[in-house]
């Protein structure tokens, strides 16, 4: 009686399995469908039920200096429905795509065509059909059922397409009318016409295509919501006719040659990203303040120098790059963007930061690196959710007051400033994890470091110490500690208790007298000297201590 039961019960359970081997997965479901490499395959209990796989090799250019071919153990599995190779010679697999007629995914990276296998054409479920990295590739769109093809990506291909005569023709991309994704990273003369007829595509990407301009028709194109024209070097302006496309969300200028952004730009008020770095560009329009569904604005490496009131009303904004740009204020114009989480204004000519930073509530993360920063409102440091602050390569002389308003603090990167006194104020930021005051002018750490209980690593290196704290040996969590090129005599007693420390870099501290309580660290990974620190002496001793691979010379 339970054998009776049994065997219906495991038909029950294989019945799933057995269905999926014989349905196509949904178009929306395929990006997640897990991939087999070449490795697990060999190992994998039933090839039925491998429906994705990749393969990797080792020609990383166009030239194939490895002429191994791709795995041909993948040809057992008959319900493929997505097939990767990238770097590896393919011609045997792709020989046999016939034997694949649920595939709906094809993706072809450097994989040493010349011109596309017959086999492909004959793949009537082909969805996704993306081919990248080709000196010379010669192929014939007509003969695809294009009308299926919902993907299309042809990057970095120098592509030859053929009429029925054999001749070069343009890319006829009437031929997939249903295309919603297409993607060209090919220097090109000019964009197809056709591809203006694409009225349902919502992502469309032409970039390193050496246009310098973009025709009107482009506003047929109502359905965009993503649009990448990055590293056209000629493209400066853009026609009236893209502010028809009012569903665009994220549009990539970088790398173009904008010195002021198109006013057809303040229609599209559904943009959340907009990224025009690397571009000539010295202001923001005051459209700006249209975009009130903004939250990534990327505007680093640009002449801009300062913004526009009108950004405030961009209460999303999530994120703003403006790292070397043109900045000598803080630009207060931001304050007002109350949902800003990650600021990096790093490599501008910032003096001072106003109390008003505080009201960036929501603020985690802070780049103000490089920047000649001497004045600093205490109350600007009075937020408590930022988790990273980074100052490196300002000229600060002290700790900044206010410091422990960063109440939530767990990175901070002092180094490369002229600070020449610890105040005890930075121990209160209790939840640090990594502090970084190194290439200062620091000769002493104060008492009381214990406070940091979390920090995992401690960078003093390149100052002026020549002790450090004897409370140091209670950081029980730190793994790193870095005091190299200081004027160090010893290490604290009881070093060799620390239980997490693994590596403790001492190089440039001549002649520092190391003790056998190195010998007691558990976890110790390696100590880092250069070889003219210890005398022979010295090195021997140390290998007695903590074994010859531990105790490591660095000649720089």
């Amino acid at each position: 009686m339970k054998q009776k039961i049994l065997f219906p019960l495991i038909a029950l359970l294989l019945a799933p399995v057995a269905m999926k081997a014989q349905h196509l997965f949904p178009e929306d479901e395929l990006s997640y469908l897990y991939r087999y490499s070449a490795t697990e395959l060999e190992s994998a209990d039933n090839l039925d039920s491998v429906f994705g796989y990749y393969e990797y090799g080792n020609n990383y250019y166009e030239y194939f200096e490895d002429s191994t071919q791709a795995s041909l153990a993948v040809l057992k599995c008959r319900n493929l429905q997505v097939l990767e190779l990238h770097d590896i010679l393919s011609s045997e697999v792709l020989s046999h795509l016939d034997e694949f007629p649920m595939l709906q995914v094809l993706i072809l990276d450097n994989v040493g065509l010349s011109t596309i296998p017959e086999e492909i054409y004959a793949l009537k479920n082909l969805k996704h059909l993306e081919i990248r990295r080709m000196n010379e590739l010669w192929f014939d769109p007509s003969r695809f059922d294009g009308s299926g093809i919902h993907k299309l990506v042809m990057a970095n291909v120098t592509t030859r397409i053929m009429s029925d005569e054999g001749n070069p023709i343009a890319l006829q991309l009437d031929l997939f009318p249903n295309l919603t994704e297409l993607i060209l990273g090919d220097e090109m003369s000019e964009v197809p016409a056709s591809l203006y007829d694409l009225t349902q595509l919502t992502h469309l990407e032409i970039y390193s295509a050496g246009l310098s301009e973009i025709s009107p028709a482009i506003g047929n194109l109502v359905n965009l919501e993503y649009l990448n024209l990055s590293s056209n070097e000629g493209l400066e302006t853009l026609p009236d006719e893209m502010g028809n496309l009012v569903n665009l969300s994220e549009l990539n200028l970088n790398g173009c040659a904008f010195s002021e952004l198109p006013a057809c730009l303040g229609n599209l008020t559904a943009l959340t990203s907009l990224d025009v770095q690397y571009n000539p560009l010295v202001s923001i329009p005051e459209f700006a303040g249209n975009w009130v569904n903004l939250t990534h604005l990327y505007l680093s490496n640009t002449g801009i120098s300062e913004l526009p009131a009108s950004l405030s009303n961009c209460v999303n904004l999530y994120t703003l790059y403006m790292y070397y740009c043109q900045l000598t204020e803080f630009p207060t114009a931001i304050l007002g963007c109350t949902s800003l989480s990650d600021l990096d204004l790093s490599a501008n000519a910032i003096t001072s930061l106003p109390a008003g930073l505080s009201r960036l509530v929501g603020l985690q993360t802070l780049d103000l690196s490089n920047n000649p920063i001497r004045m600093i409102d205490p109350a600007a440091l009075n937020l408590p959710n930022l988790y990273s602050l980074r100052m490196s390569g300002c000229p600060l002389y002290n700790i900044p007051m206010g410091i422990e308003g960063l109440t939530g603090l767990q990175y901070l990167d002092l180094s490369s400033d002229s600070i020449g006194s610890v105040n005890k104020n930075i121990y209160k930021l209790s939840n640090l994890r990594s502090l970084n005051l190194s290439m200062n002018q620091i000769t002493e750490m104060p008492a009381g470091i214990p406070s940091l209980s979390l920090l995992f690593d401690l960078s003093l290196g390149e100052n002026r110490l020549t002790a450090l704290p004897k409370d140091l040996v209670k950081l029980t969590e730190l793994l790193y500690l870095t005091v190299n090129d200081n004027q160090l005599k010893k290490l604290p007693k009881g070093l060799g208790k620390m239980p997490q420390l693994g590596t403790i870099d001492l190089r440039g501290n001549k002649n520092i007298a190391l003790s056998k309580d190195l010998a007691k660290l558990q976890n110790l990974y390696e100590i880092r000297l250069r070889p003219d620190d210890l005398d022979e002496k010295g090195w021997e001793k140390l290998r007695g201590w903590v074994g010859p691979d531990k105790a490591v010379p660095y000649e720089y």
